[in-house]
């Protein structure tokens, strides 16, 4: 995989918020085409560096994909305990798109919307959590 090597390169390099927007990339990619479980574990690693790097949007993007994988893979208990902690970088962030997809997401985790964009079945807006922010 392409972004595999990106990540790998990235973190080779010290560049950090590269892989960490590498690692997300991976991730989102794992939730459309269905594979939320190992989405999980690719948006971890970007949450890491996201956090590492104190990078609130970044932390904000990855890890709004990463409830969304949680919640893909049946840990709805995980992808609370997540959202609560993104809560912190809400307010730090500055892309609406993001906010956005991060308050549909803590809207599908209160049983207020029935499918969220990102998960299996769902499109994905253009503006989401992985479009490069």
């Amino acid at each position: 995989m392409h972004l595999e090597q990106s990540a790998s390169l990235a973190e080779q390099e010290g560049d950090r918020r590269g892989a960490a927007h590498a690692y997300s990339s991976l991730g989102e990619l794992c939730l459309v085409i269905g594979e939320p479980s190992e989405g999980v574990t690719w948006l971890r690693k970007a949450m890491a560096i996201a956090r590492a790097i104190d990078n609130p949007q970044c932390a904000l993007g990855a890890g709004t994909l990463l409830v969304r994988c949680l919640i893909g893979s049946n840990d709805e208990a995980s992808a609370r305990q997540v959202a609560d902690q993104l809560c912190l970088y809400r307010g730090a962030a500055t892309d609406e798109g993001a906010i956005a997809q991060f308050d549909e997401t803590l809207d599908l985790l209160s049983g207020q919307r029935g499918a969220v964009q990102g998960l299996p079945g769902a499109p994905l807006s253009q503006h989401g959590p992985g479009s490069g922010s």
